[in-house]
C-alpha cells in the first residue's frame, strides 16, 4: 500500500462488515492497531505475524468465532494485548510469554480456554496489568506471583475455572 509509514490503525467501534483486507499487512510500520466492529468476521488475515513492529494490538468484534494463530508469537515487540472477541479454542502457547507483553486483556470469549501456566511463566516478570474475564481461565495462581512487582492489575471474572488457594504472597 501507499501508507508505508503509518504508526497507527484505529478501526475499532465502527461498523465495517466482511475480513480485514490483506493488504493492511503489508504496513510493517505499524506500532498500533485496533480492529472492532460488530460485522468483522476475520480479524487474522493471513500474512498477520509480519506486523513485527507491532505494540499495541486491539481485536475488538463479536460476530467472529475463530481460533488465534500461533502466529502471534512472532510479534516479539508486542506489549499491550487486548482481545475481545469470542474467540474459541486453546489460547496458542507462547504468545503471553513475548519479552515485551506487560499488559494483557482477554474478555467475552468463552469458549477460549487459557491455562494460568501460560499467564505465569518463570522468567515473566514485567507484567503490569492482566485481565482475564468471560473467557475460560484453568489451572491456579502459583506463589510467584508475588514477585510481579510491577504488576497494578490482576483480574479473573466470570466463567473462569481458577483452582486452589489464594496465594499469601499476593
Amino acid at each position: 500500500g501507499k501508507l508505508s509509514n503509518l504508526d497507527e490503525l484505529d478501526m475499532a467501534d465502527t461498523n465495517f462488515t466482511g475480513t480485514i483486507p490483506t493488504e493492511i499487512m503489508s504496513i510493517t510500520s505499524l506500532t498500533s492497531l485496533m480492529l472492532g466492529g460488530s460485522y468483522i468476521t476475520r480479524p487474522f488475515p493471513d500474512g498477520f505475524f509480519k506486523l513485527t513492529n507491532l505494540q499495541h494490538l486491539e481485536i475488538l468484534t463479536l460476530a467472529l468465532r475463530g481460533e488465534i494463530p500461533s502466529e502471534l508469537r512472532f510479534l516479539t515487540n508486542l506489549e499491550y494485548l487486548r482481545l475481545e472477541a469470542n474467540l474459541e479454542g486453546d489460547l496458542p502457547s507462547g504468545i503471553l510469554n513475548l519479552p515485551k507483553l506487560h499488559s494483557v486483556w482477554i474478555s467475552s470469549n468463552p469458549y477460549l480456554r487459557i491455562n494460568t501456566a501460560d499467564i505465569f511463566w518463570p522468567n515473566k516478570t514485567n507484567w503490569k496489568n492482566i485481565t482475564i474475564e468471560m473467557t475460560e481461565a484453568y489451572g491456579s495462581i502459583p506463589p510467584s506471583v508475588g514477585t510481579l512487582t510491577d504488576l497494578r492489575e490482576l483480574v479473573f471474572l466470570q466463567t473462569t475455572s481458577i483452582r486452589g488457594i489464594i496465594p499469601s504472597e499476593i
